[in-house]
């Protein structure tokens, strides 16, 4: 599946009346669980997702009075499907509507995957504020955090490493130093 076509898939709407349904609105559940069974190809098997901390929590929010104001115009709240967010800035002229929408998802334990693509999407539409992405180098498994991930993220032309920990291997950190000199370019570009 296409990322696009993935994403909408497992994108979501919640009114606040509480009933979950597809980003088309054409499958109403009263749950995420449902919602995972009932939509076609919501093959959504990352951990954060299963344990409640995404759809249950976005749910709630959306029936809460306090999210009225960020409702669409048909009365509905787009979630969009996670992502990641381990960085993002965000201009000093936005701050407060940024905060306002982070306290929100921060009240109904949103974790921060599922919370950042709404804040940014309430961002855009009530402020129209730009979006710009920075490519980020990041694996999992085995060689996380290790130099080997680091040295593949050279050839890959990011802006941002992620993770990388020094956690007191500081003589090693200056023997690997070259690997993480990236061209200030990429940054500019990004």
């Amino acid at each position: 599946i296409p990322d696009r076509a993935k994403a909408r898939r497992l994108s979501h709407r919640v009114f606040p009346n509480g009933t979950i349904s597809d980003t088309d609105k054409t499958i109403f559940v009263s749950t995420s669980v449902e919602l995972r069974n009932q939509i076609p190809y919501f093959h959504n098997n990352w951990d954060m997702w299963r344990q409640g901390v995404c759809a249950e929590g976005q749910q709630k929010m959306a029936m809460d009075p306090e999210f009225a104001e960020f409702l669409d115009p048909d009365g509905s709240a787009w979630f969009p499907f996670h992502t990641q967010s381990d960085f993002l800035m965000v201009p000093t002229k936005y701050a407060e509507k940024f905060a306002e929408a982070a306290t929100l998802h921060l009240k109904h334990k949103i974790y921060i995957e599922c919370a950042f693509g709404k804040i940014v999407d309430i961002l855009q539409q009530q402020l129209q504020a730009p979006t710009r992405y920075v490519k980020l180098c990041t694996g999992f498994g085995a060689r996380r955090g290790m130099w080997k991930a680091i040295h593949s993220c050279k050839s890959e032309n990011v802006a941002i490493l992620h993770p990388f920990k020094i956690r007191g291997r500081y003589d090693e950190f200056w023997e690997h130093a070259d690997a993480i000199n990236f061209p200030l370019e990429l940054l500019e570009e990004a």
